[in-house]
């Protein structure tokens, strides 16, 4: 029984992993991806459009 409630004490009051080793510094990407192309940058659109939504594909 006390395993179980060790595992639900850390359950709802997880330890402050940032103030035993502090905060996690962003990574560099600029590192990690050596090469850069203008086309990153640019910010585009996943969607693909033919045509206006109609209507009845609203959910309506």
């Amino acid at each position: 029984m006390q395993l179980q409630q060790t595992i639900m004490k850390h359950y709802y009051n997880p330890l402050d992993l940032n103030a035993y080793f502090g905060e996690p510094e962003p990574p560099k990407l600029e590192a990690i991806f050596k090469r850069t192309k203008a086309r990153f940058f640019k910010r585009t659109s996943s969607a693909v459009w033919h045509s206006p939504p109609r209507l009845g594909n609203l959910g309506h």
